[in-house]
């Protein structure tokens, strides 16, 4: 709980707070990242994001994790913006498999006119 409340009010949790429209309909509090982590239940998705709320908070949390690793046994820094970094490239890629499983092309077509 402690370290949550460390979290909003650090430059980490600013950043998180400016990602969390991107995801998620409704505003970010500290609330809503508790019942989505402890409780899980998660705020409604964006209508632009096509991925499950645990989804992205399951690839925020990974992110999170590798960063922590990192810095206990690798010793390099805990940045945010890795993280971010991070945390953005897992939900692209997620994003794109399931484009791909529905069917749909995560690319856009090639766009070439022949002149006859």
């Amino acid at each position: 709980m402690a370290v949550l409340l460390e979290v909003s009010h650090s430059s980490y949790g600013a950043e998180c707070m400016e990602l969390w429209p991107s995801f998620f309909d409704v505003p970010f509090s500290i609330d809503r990242l508790k019942q989505a982590l402890f409780d899980l239940n998660f705020p409604p998705v964006s209508t632009v994001n096509n991925l499950p709320p645990s989804v992205c908070i399951g690839h925020t949390l990974l992110a999170i994790w590798r960063s922590h690793f990192n810095f206990v046994f690798n010793e390099q820094p805990f940045l945010p913006s890795v993280v971010i970094t991070q945390t953005r490239s897992m939900l692209l890629t997620s994003s794109r498999e399931k484009m791909v499983q529905l069917g749909q092309t995560p690319f856009p077509l090639p766009h070439f006119s022949i002149e006859l």
